[in-house]
């Protein structure tokens, strides 16, 4: 069944999670200044209507609330793609959802763009200038949009907001011709597993050079996936997420984590405690995916003692400011 059919239960899940109440909790209890949402550009092409409804008003309450918004292009086959999976990079119709939805927040400063996510591509000249197709799990092909043509139709709009393009790992030396990218990765296991020469090696010639945003990271100890707390013990996680927090600190490297949400770094979303890595109450072992278990506490604690010296919640009017501090990730997309 297509649960937007039914708009009015659409709404009440959407606004359950993504309202002012939680948004004030994020920004002033936990000190974050940005929240990273997960969009569909299937959901949004059929019910773009509906999908504005729902949208407009929460970027509205998030940025009252002092958050950056930034706005994910999540195509994936959760989100109703129609290739299914294994077509995991931009198409034709990336480039249309880009075109209305830059257009439509094009004079929020407190917005921003994330091209897409995750997107696999076979080269560094395909990451920049496309080329080549791409056959989902259901038999149909697109063409292999680059990134840059992702921005071109994000500029054509008159947006001049922060991009955030991902891919570094096949970039190679070709850069994004635009002087407001920030560059992103994503990293789950690394986070246990790694150390700064580990950390740094993702990045490449990136790191120093460009601003870079690690856009999901998370150690987590519920995982089903048992690379993503490989080596993490509950004596020991603390220290590997303070390990990792003081690199991006040092290297000026923003972030969103993963996620405001039950169990990653909440314990519940009434009083919004914060889950713990060392709670002798609630134990767990790598790869326990009923604990409710993770980071919460330790983020928490880093923010508050962060926030005296941070651009907290601030503007620029050249809109070249970076987001730092935490994500809270919500698709709006058919399950």
């Amino acid at each position: 069944m297509n649960p937007w059919k039914n708009i009015k239960n659409v709404q009440n899940g959407f606004t359950r999670k993504l309202n002012s109440t939680v948004f004030q909790e994020m920004s002033q209890n936990w000190h974050m200044n940005a929240v990273r949402l997960p969009l569909s550009n299937w959901v949004f092409a059929q019910y773009q209507n509906q999908f504005l409804s729902l949208l407009d008003p929460a970027i509205q309450q998030a940025n009252q609330a002092g958050l950056y918004v930034i706005l994910d292009l999540h195509d994936y086959r959760q989100g109703g793609s129609p290739y299914g999976s294994d077509a995991n990079a931009p198409k034709s119709e990336s480039l249309t959802f880009w075109k209305a939805i830059a257009a439509h927040y094009l004079n929020n400063p407190m917005v921003m763009f994330d091209a897409y996510n995750e997107a696999h591509y076979t080269s560094a000249n395909q990451w920049l200038n496309g080329g080549g197709t791409q056959t989902g799990s259901t038999g149909k092909t697109a063409k292999v949009i680059g990134m840059q043509a992702l921005v071109n139709t994000i500029r054509a709009t008159g947006a001049k907001q922060i991009i955030i393009i991902g891919g570094v790992h096949v970039a190679g030396t070709l850069r994004i011709n635009d002087p407001n990218i920030m560059y992103t990765a994503h990293t789950y296991h690394k986070v246990a597993a790694g150390n700064p020469t580990v950390w740094d090696k993702e990045w490449g010639s990136f790191k120093g050079n460009y601003p870079l945003f690690y856009g999901e990271w998370a150690l987590l100890p519920n995982s089903t996936v048992f690379r993503r707390c490989e080596t993490a013990t509950m004596q020991n996680a603390n220290q590997k997420v303070t390990d990792f927090l003081n690199y991006m600190g040092q290297n000026r490297i923003s972030w969103t984590a993963w996620q405001f949400d039950v169990p990653y770094l909440l314990q519940n979303r009434t009083t919004f405690t914060p889950t713990r890595l060392d709670d002798p109450n609630k134990p767990w072992t790598c790869n326990s995916p009923n604990a409710v278990a993770g980071m919460g506490a330790r983020i928490q604690q880093y923010l508050s003692s962060h926030s005296l010296s941070s651009n907290h919640g601030s503007t620029s009017s050249d809109q070249s400011t970076s987001p730092r501090q935490i994500s809270r990730t919500f698709a709006l997309s058919r399950h």
